[in-house]
């Protein structure tokens, strides 16, 4: 599997409502501010894809697809590729367990 960034990225998305309002409170509607964290797939000059999960066989799941023109900040999340989720490390093992048995029977009980 190719090594991807981990990114956080906050984009302008459109917002519609469908009651109905008057003219002052129309004027007052905005767009959306949304946050998308995944992996980058895709970059080119006009939009990025993040996948919000991965197989240890390099597919990707879950897409967005993201205008650049609707990006606000993009920032990148240290040293959070997929492969450091699918391989074990030492230090992802749980230590051996150095308590006493629950059921053992202290001495003068």
């Amino acid at each position: 599997m190719p090594a991807r960034d981990l990114v956080v990225v906050t984009w302008t998305d459109i917002a519609s409502r469908a009651d109905w309002m008057d003219q002052e409170e129309a004027e007052k509607c905005l767009p959306e501010t949304c946050l998308t964290v995944g992996w980058i797939v895709a970059d080119n000059e006009d939009h990025i894809v993040l996948a919000d999960s991965a197989t240890a066989s390099g597919e990707w799941g879950g897409t967005t697809v993201i205008p650049k023109a609707v990006i606000q900040k993009k920032k990148k999340i240290p040293s959070m590729r997929p492969e450091s989720f699918l391989t074990p490390s030492r230090r992802s093992r749980p230590a051996k367990s150095r308590a006493k048995h629950a059921n053992r029977q202290v001495s003068g009980d």
